[in-house]
């Protein structure tokens, strides 16, 4: 399989895996009181579910698990990230979410459970932001 069709394969079951997680992350919602009531400044006219997050760290997760074993990603895998830590630091920035959107938490409370996330991702799961390219500058390290 050529590299390329690797990257649209995992593309295509992140999103896959999100869509048919969402009816039961809508579900969660409503069984947890995490709905959206319409206010005076919103555009949605009927109370709406919340937690959307739970579907996308769910796809997200199935499509880690399937890169990770595909011929060509393999070999990341093997001297990247270390996955479980990378998945534990999505699985509380998603768990963040789901607590605002039931309880809508304070900004304080929320950067905290970011800057935790971050901390064990970098720390743990090895993740690092090694250059960024900025178009029409070049490469900075």
């Amino acid at each position: 399989m050529h590299p390329s069709l690797e990257y649209l394969l995992v593309g295509a079951i992140a999103a896959a895996g999100a869509f048919l997680l969402t009816p039961l992350a809508r579900r969660l919602a409503i069984m947890f009181g995490a709905i959206a009531k319409p206010r005076g400044r919103d555009v949605h006219a009927v109370a709406i579910p919340r937690m959307g997050g739970v579907a996308i760290l769910g796809g997200f997760a199935l499509a880690l698990l399937v890169a990770a074993r595909l011929p060509t990603l393999h070999e990341s895998f093997r001297s990247g990230p270390e996955l479980p830590w990378v998945l534990a630091s999505a699985a509380i920035i998603c768990a963040v979410g789901v607590i605002d959107d039931r309880f809508e938490l304070d900004s304080l409370t929320k950067l905290a459970g970011q800057v935790l996330a971050t901390a064990i991702m970098v720390t743990r799961g090895g993740v690092q932001l090694a250059e960024i390219y900025v178009p029409g500058s070049g490469t900075f390290i």
